[in-house]
């Protein structure tokens, strides 16, 4: 048609564009309000998507819960600063863009940077981290020794960042590594009746002595997982609760409406008051010791106990945690003091050949050990019997948690699912995301998170596998397990236990 070749072309909306600022629409209840439900921002999906959201809000308003697991959904994941109009108007726009292009692994956004800063990031700049953004912080995902490293290169193999995320990883796992995790949200819980509001969310006690930390889990009335956190008693009515970066203000939430109207007791999110600097490793220990008065001997100072040291010329809370399978201390610092707490652990560090480490380094460690991260391996429509999780609850506990009877009676029938850890036998390969898996060459399950298991071999991942009908954990663990990659299926190694350090017994050393 020739006379097309003239005409030109005229661009026409007849209605707004209703992207979100990540692209993915919103559905579910609204996190601050009673029984109000959302679906919106569709845009083009949304005569796509129609019918089958329409089914899952139904479903959702009538039973409580949705009825497939979509935390990637949940208004609760929408941060302040993402409501901004002029935040929308660089980053929706950009969300168009890419939402028609090809979508890559690891991809960063470059529209509307800069806003959330750890108060150490100048500082880990310097140290030539490269930068992702997670809820608006920007956070050192690895650290480049070149400026041909300080870049990402955009593939569906192996990435250019592999080798600097080994070099971390194996610092940590040997020697000594330092985060900045001060994206990390910290609600302090306050108040007479703080203890009796955390002990009806916790599946832990928290009845604990001052100085205690609790890892647990809050349910909700299906025994479905709401939040994975710690709590840190810091007095007799007194206690911190530290979440995710992407969870906190979700997490912050569940506390303020499990409140009830005659209880005294008030929530406050303190998460940019501190930072949080996180030294890890086999030689953790000696590091530390050698810059404070406070004595660090294993007796004095045991696995999952904070206290208040001295450090450089102040105080900061050293916490005995990890999330990557070695001896750690989180050290939660004032932001006023944050940078020369910094350069001290830094300088120090030379001796010891201290290595900063990236978030990237935090995932592959913590994948190894086979710890879980919600809203990628656990999330509310998970229970904690089938995740592995069950270990930690008090079932004695007085006046129980929320979700008690609901889990008490998943863990007395069994469970046709299992979150296990698999690794390919293909050191070559590289996993990704939602990769098919095969049991005796029956599709049984999806890859949840991935990562490069530096230590263990190969590509390592934290799955969910399904069983005909509710079986024992030996049918889990026999079989011949493999995963489709793009160059077709490829063995794996499967285990229910962790396959680095499986009794823990270096995080306790």
């Amino acid at each position: 048609m020739p006379i097309l070749a003239n005409v030109g072309v005229r661009l026409h909306f007849c209605g707004p564009e209703s992207f979100t600022p990540d692209g993915i629409y919103h559905l579910g209840p609204a996190p601050q309000l009673e029984n109000y439900f959302v679906a919106a921002g569709f845009n083009s999906t949304g005569f796509l998507s129609g019918p089958g959201a329409g089914a899952v809000l139904a479903d959702w308003i009538i039973d409580g819960r949705s009825p497939i697991d979509m935390p990637e959904t949940e208004l609760a994941r929408v941060q302040p600063h993402e409501t901004n109009r002029r935040f929308l108007e660089e980053r929706v726009v950009e969300t168009l863009d890419m939402s028609y292009g090809v979508h890559w692994p690891f991809e960063q956004r470059l529209t509307a940077r800069q806003l959330r800063q750890s108060p150490l990031y100048e500082m880990t700049t310097e140290a030539g981290a490269v930068y992702g953004q997670l809820g608006g912080w920007e956070r050192a995902n690895w650290y480049a020794q070149t400026p041909a490293e300080a870049k990402y290169e955009y593939t569906f193999e192996q990435p250019n960042w592999l080798a600097a995320n080994k070099r971390e990883h194996d610092a940590v796992r040997n020697n000594i590594g330092l985060f900045d995790t001060s994206s990390f949200g910290k609600i302090l819980v306050q108040g007479r009746d703080a203890l009796s509001v955390l002990q009806r969310l916790s599946v832990r006690n928290i009845d604990v002595p001052v100085g205690k930390v609790v890892y647990t889990q809050w349910l909700n009335q299906f025994a479905g997982i709401e939040a994975d956190v710690t709590v840190t008693r810091m007095n007799e009515t007194e206690f911190l609760v530290l979440s995710g970066p992407a969870t906190h203000l979700r997490d912050l939430e569940q506390i303020k409406r499990n409140i009830k109207n005659d209880e005294f007791c008030t929530v406050a999110d303190v998460t940019g008051s501190f930072a949080m600097i996180s030294i890890m490793g086999p030689k953790a220990r000696a590091f530390l010791a050698s810059l404070t008065d406070a004595n660090l001997a294993n007796e004095a100072f045991k696995f999952a106990q904070s206290k208040e040291i001295d450090l450089g010329f102040g105080f900061v809370r050293a916490t005995i945690l990890t999330y990557v399978g070695e001896l750690g201390y989180e050290l939660l610092v004032p932001t006023d003091i944050s940078r020369h707490m910094y350069k001290v652990l830094m300088q120090a560090g030379k001796d010891y050949e201290l290595l900063p480490a990236g978030y990237y380094a935090l995932g592959s460690l913590r994948l190894e050990k086979a710890y879980r991260s919600w809203g990628h391996d656990i999330s509310s429509n998970d229970d904690l019997f089938s995740s592995g999780l069950a270990f930690g609850v008090d079932w004695n506990k007085p006046a129980g948690f929320i979700g008690q009877s609901a889990l008490a009676e998943i863990v007395s029938k069994g469970s046709d699912r299992r979150l296990m850890q698999l690794l390919l036998e293909d050191p070559n390969e590289f996993l990704l995301h939602d990769e098919p898996i095969f049991r005796n060459g029956v599709l049984v399950g999806r890859c949840g998170s991935t990562g490069y298991g530096h230590t263990l071999g190969g590509p390592v991942t934290l799955a969910w596998i399904t069983a005909p009908g509710i079986e024992s954990d030996d049918w889990f663990t026999e079989g011949r397990y493999e995963i489709q990659t793009v160059r077709g299926r490829i063995s794996a190694k499967s285990s229910l236990k962790p396959m680095y350090d499986p009794d823990s017994s270096r995080i306790k050393a």
